[in-house]
C-alpha cells in the first residue's frame, strides 16, 4: 500500500509556509532567548531558560513531522476523470456512486398537536 498523502496545492502550500517560520522565525528567536536565560546563571531555577528548552522541543518537534509529512504528500491538482464517484479513504480507496437524495415534502410529514 501506498505511504502517500494526497493534499490540495493550498494545504501543501500552507503546510510548507508554517515550515518555513517554524526554521527561519521562531527557533532562532526561542534559541537567542534561551541563550540569553543561560547567560544569567543558574539554569535550574530559571523558569525563562526551562520554559524556552521546552518550546525549542515543541518546536523542533513540529519541525520534524512537517519535513516528514512534505516528504509523504501528492499534491493532488487536477479534477477527477470520473466525477460520477465519490472516494473515501481511511486504509484504502472505495468508490461509491452518486446518488439523488429524496427529502421527504412537507405535507407528507405527519405532525400532532399536544
Amino acid at each position: 500500500m501506498s505511504n502517500k498523502v494526497y493534499i490540495t496545492p493550498h494545504g501543501a502550500s500552507q503546510l510548507r509556509a508554517e515550515l518555513q517560520f517554524l526554521w527561519r522565525d521562531k527557533r532562532p528567536k526561542v534559541t537567542q532567548q534561551v541563550s540569553d536565560a543561560a547567560a544569567l546563571g543558574d539554569r535550574s531555577e530559571n523558569a525563562d531558560y526551562i520554559y524556552g528548552k521546552r518550546q525549542l522541543r515543541e518546536i523542533d518537534r513540529r519541525i520534524r513531522f512537517l519535513d516528514k509529512r512534505l516528504d509523504e504528500l501528492e499534491v493532488v491538482d487536477r479534477i477527477p476523470s470520473d466525477q460520477s464517484k465519490v472516494v473515501f479513504s481511511a486504509l484504502g480507496f472505495k468508490s461509491l456512486p452518486i446518488v439523488n437524495l429524496c427529502f421527504p415534502s412537507a405535507s407528507s410529514v405527519k405532525t400532532s398537536s399536544i
